[in-house]
């Protein structure tokens, strides 16, 4: 889907929602960043959904099997890092559970990580 992504100037019209489940290893602030960007701003309205472990902290046979920058919850952080400068989010944490969301209602686009 990255690849797909890098490929294209925009993200169609016709894309109204994206789910990614432990699925981001592969963003690129400088490949995807601008083109989501853009794509969540639409008139569409579309929405996107990251969800991820905290996948640096866990270890197979006593060694981390992700690094802190590299697995999902470091690409979904780097994701929310880059989407800020367009969005305000708001973060919640229950639990182990962090939820952020946009912080209003966004008139064109919203995102959930």
């Amino acid at each position: 889907m990255f690849g797909y992504v890098a490929a294209v100037t925009n993200l169609p019209a016709e894309l109204i929602a994206m789910a990614l489940l432990d699925a981001n290893y592969g963003y690129d602030s400088e490949l995807h960043a601008n083109k989501f960007v853009r794509w969540l701003a639409s008139p569409q309205s579309p929405r996107m959904a990251v969800l991820a472990y905290e996948d640096n902290v866990a270890t197979f046979e006593g060694k981390p099997f992700a690094s802190a920058a590299g697995g999902t919850w470091g690409k979904s952080q780097l994701m929310l890092e880059d989407f800020r400068g367009r969005f305000t989010f708001t973060s919640c944490t229950k639990d182990s559970f962090t939820h952020c969301c946009p912080a209003r209602p966004v008139q064109a686009g919203a995102m959930s990580i």
